[in-house]
Formats: C-alpha cells, structure tokens, sequence
C-alpha cells in the first residue's frame, strides 16, 4: 500500500494552517465551512478518504478543493464561483415598477 503525502510534500506552508484556522472559524456559510474544513484536515495531515468522510463529500470533492487551494493559497479560493441562474430572492416590487 503506498504511502500518504505529508502535508509539506503537498505543498503546505507552515503558515496555511493558522490561516486556514482563522477562515474556518469565520466562514460564513455552509459550503464555505466544509471546503475550508477539508483543506485544513488535509494541511493537517489527515488522509483525503478521512476527510471526505468527516466532510460528508466524495473523494471527487475533496481532490479539487486542496488542489484549487494548494494552486493559489488564499482562502478565497475555497469560495464558491459566481453562478448564473435564478436570483435567491425577486427585486421588490414599488409603485415604480409597477408604472
């Protein structure tokens, strides 16, 4: 059975844990918080498969999340990109748009 990476041999500075401490305590939504949960058990030293596990994702899922990270180290990585699609919530309607 092969070996699993270190998280230097990954690419994780000594400073990526303590920021993404910081982020994980600060998330603000859910998705935020599992993705910033997974890369920091994976700086961790963690096993992806133990990470999916504890995340409730696929390895699939995993894999590009620390790999996005690990590509440019910055939090905001981990955010979700724009969608399009139908708005959350419809503009309210005014006198205005009725006219």
């Amino acid at each position: 059975m092969r070996r699993a990476k270190s998280p230097a041999e990954l690419g994780f500075s000594r400073y990526d844990e303590e920021r993404l401490k910081k982020a994980w305590k600060h998330a603000g939504d859910k998705r935020m918080f599992q993705r910033v949960q997974a890369v920091l058990l994976v700086a961790q030293g963690r096993a992806i498969p133990e990470v999916a596990l504890i995340a409730g994702v696929s390895l699939q899922t995993v894999y590009p999340w620390v790999t996005r990270y690990l590509t440019s180290p910055q939090v905001v990585t981990c955010q979700d990109a724009l969608r399009s699609g139908r708005p959350r919530t419809a503009t309210p309607v005014t006198p205005v748009r009725i006219l």
